[in-house]
């Protein structure tokens, strides 16, 4: 039954369960957009250090400079960190020593977003699970009950 399908004039037919579900649908929040939008400048900042340090770019860029400040100071005219490298060392622990910490809160960003988006999914779906009148997944058996019934049916 279509919205000009009426039987009194001035009459609004109703919404199938389709319309409804995608016009509930539509109204959710863009989770995506929210999380982005409420982001601070650090994690802005702890998102973009993390995408660089973990690129193809970035570790052959580091290994040309590395084997670059060997061979300056091995066979150099002019060498300043001479075998052990001291000065090396030095600079790479202090690399390290702010990349892992920004890399972890990237991370913990990144888990947060994704208990964001969990969340959204769980609400959508039992949103269209109740317009279509499918039963709860707590009325469904446990995964861990049906696996384990899979392995004794072997």
């Amino acid at each position: 039954m279509g919205a000009s399908d009426c039987s009194v004039p001035g009459e609004v037919a109703p919404e199938t369960q389709v319309s409804r579900t995608s016009r509930d649908i539509r109204k959710r929040r863009n989770w995506h957009e929210e999380h982005a939008a409420g982001r601070t400048a650090g994690e802005r900042t702890a998102d973009r250090v993390a995408a660089t340090v973990g690129s193809w770019p970035f570790i052959v860029i580091q290994s040309v400079l590395l084997v670059g400040w060997i061979a300056w100071n091995t066979v150099g005219v002019e060498r300043f960190d001479k075998p052990p490298y001291i000065l090396l060392n030095l600079l790479l622990s202090f690399q390290a020593a702010y990349t892992g910490p920004v890399v972890m809160m990237s991370q913990n960003r990144q888990a947060a977003r994704d208990r964001a988006k969990a969340a959204h999914d769980s609400e959508v779906l039992r949103l269209v699970a109740a317009h279509l009148e499918i039963p709860e997944p707590a009325d469904l058996p446990p995964a861990s009950v049906a696996i384990k019934s899979r392995r004794h049916a072997r």
